[in-house]
């Protein structure tokens, strides 16, 4: 089964408040995320999803619970979307996990 990848790097946590890693790992949710229309439909509830912190080599893994659209969209006009998460826990980062390639939006279905 495909597994959902979301990125929560450090630097954009604090440069622009969103959430971070430990943020994501304590509520459960990535708040804002912008899924486009060729990965949204590889988006199933209960699959398996990563968060990663790549800067920081930080990963936790969950299960995805829901896709809550937001009214907010980025300039191209891709909607964006509060993730939720069960399940979440910490694992260790591995040298496979620096080899994922995410899209411009931090996100990716491997």
């Amino acid at each position: 089964m495909p597994i959902f990848v979301i990125n929560v790097p450090t630097q954009q946590s604090n440069l622009n408040q969103k959430k971070s890693f430990e943020n994501v790992t304590k509520t459960g949710v990535g708040e804002g995320y912008a899924i486009n229309s060729k990965i949204l439909p590889l988006l199933v509830i209960g699959m398996t999803i990563i968060v990663l912190d790549k800067s920081t080599k930080q990963k936790a893994v969950g299960v995805l619970k829901s896709l809550i659209e937001t009214d907010q969209k980025t300039n191209n006009g891709i909607s964006r979307y509060n993730i939720e998460i069960n399940c979440l826990k910490e694992v260790e980062y591995t040298v496979d996990d620096e080899k994922i390639r995410l899209n411009r939006n931090g996100i990716t279905v491997i």
